[in-house]
């Protein structure tokens, strides 16, 4: 989806420069994530003034999953606000799958 979007957004004078930062997002993702995951493990015990009863005691990895869940959401709802489409003549799912299955159809006879 992001080289999609990064192809559509850009132009050809800038599209080697922004597929460059690709490989970058997933690096720093791959090491950030599990560093605020860690940190976030144990809310009881870390943070026993904010998070101090019985409920964080019982489920302590139940943080590390509602933050990452919450910034999805709102990334989803960023995006699905303020990303507009570039299709000019959109075309219904039908007619693309119906589309496939006869050129997957041709190439099996050939």
């Amino acid at each position: 989806v992001i080289k999609g979007t990064i192809a559509e957004l850009s132009d050809g004078t800038n599209l080697a420069q922004m597929v460059a930062f690709v490989p970058v997002t997933w690096a720093t993702g791959g090491t950030i994530g599990p560093l605020i995951g860690g940190f976030l493990s144990h809310s009881a015990e870390h943070f026993p003034e904010i998070f101090g009863n019985d409920f964080w005691r019982k489920y302590p990895y139940l943080l590390p999953c509602i933050v990452p869940a919450v910034v999805s959401a709102l990334c989803w709802i960023i995006v699905y606000l303020t990303l507009r489409e570039t299709v000019r003549t959109p075309k219904s799912l039908r007619s693309l799958c119906a589309r496939s299955a006869s050129s997957s159809t041709d190439l099996v006879m050939a």
